[in-house]
């Protein structure tokens, strides 16, 4: 069985404390990249991991540094409708993946970008969490 848990109700932290929402998919990045997928800048050219500043006419606009972690906690509260056979799939992951539900470890996974399928144990239809 298949659900798209794609979405802004993901829960990202650092250490699973002090979360923020955000929206899964998305691009995380070494900081020397900001520039290129956001309208910010170096406010020192020689150096992109420095400070920032906001390129004309983005002054309303915030940067997110969350999604220049190398390693964060992302949670996601959802109902699952039915109990069965879940697999818990995605791609573009270059990293390592540590799976849990509802505090049950399914797996994990390591490599750079490759489709990752990790069964999810104990799937019950109920308030679950990833």
């Amino acid at each position: 069985m298949s659900l798209n848990l794609n979405g802004d109700n993901w829960k990202i932290s650092r250490d699973g404390t002090n979360r923020r929402k955000v929206r899964l998919p998305r691009t995380h990045f070494n900081p020397y990249y900001r520039g290129n997928y956001f309208p910010v800048k170096p406010a020192d050219p020689k150096n992109r991991y420095g400070a920032i500043v906001k390129n004309p006419g983005f002054d309303h606009w915030e940067y997110d540094d969350s999604c220049n972690w190398p390693e964060f906690v992302a949670e996601l509260e959802f109902d699952l409708p039915s109990a069965g056979a879940y697999t818990f799939l995605c791609d573009q992951v270059n990293g390592k993946i540590s799976l849990e539900l509802n505090d049950v470890p399914c797996g994990e996974w390591a490599g750079s970008l490759g489709l990752v399928r990790i069964p999810l144990k104990s799937a019950k239809a109920m308030r679950t969490r990833l």
